[in-house]
């Protein structure tokens, strides 16, 4: 949706696969929109339990999907029809995750060595 703020709990552990951190959960908001992150802010700094591991906040409505590089249109309805059409190309691609994509593969395999290393910190974090 375009609207409000989105909450999810994400568990770190598949039983399926047996891989990830047992017990553990990633607790995560988007908040659409200035407004909402204001909102967001607001609620967690008067609500303590209001406690999130990540939170995304996308200044346009809707991401960079709805931001001013875009097309603009009369259309109120346009810019669902558009996240709609995203998702849907998305959706058939070969590969979705960045993880599997061969290239990032390679760049791990010959630079970053492997997930998590001193070297991958190194060169894509900030301090």
């Amino acid at each position: 949706g375009l609207g409000g703020v989105k909450e999810a709990t994400i568990p770190l552990y598949s039983e399926e696969t047996g891989k990830g951190i047992k017990g553990s959960v990633l607790k995560v908001a988007v908040a659409n929109g200035l407004w909402n992150a204001k909102k967001l802010i607001s609620a967690m700094m008067k609500h303590p339990d209001y406690k999130y591991d990540f939170v995304e906040v996308m200044a346009c409505p809707g991401g960079c999907i709805g931001g001013a590089g875009q097309p603009r249109s009369k259309n109120k309805d346009i810019l669902g029809k558009r996240l709609d059409m995203i998702y849907k190309l998305d959706k058939n691609l070969p590969i979705r995750r960045s993880h599997e994509n061969p290239t990032v593969k390679a760049f791990y395999e010959r630079y970053l060595k492997q997930y998590g290393s001193d070297v991958a910190h190194k060169i894509l974090h900030v301090d």
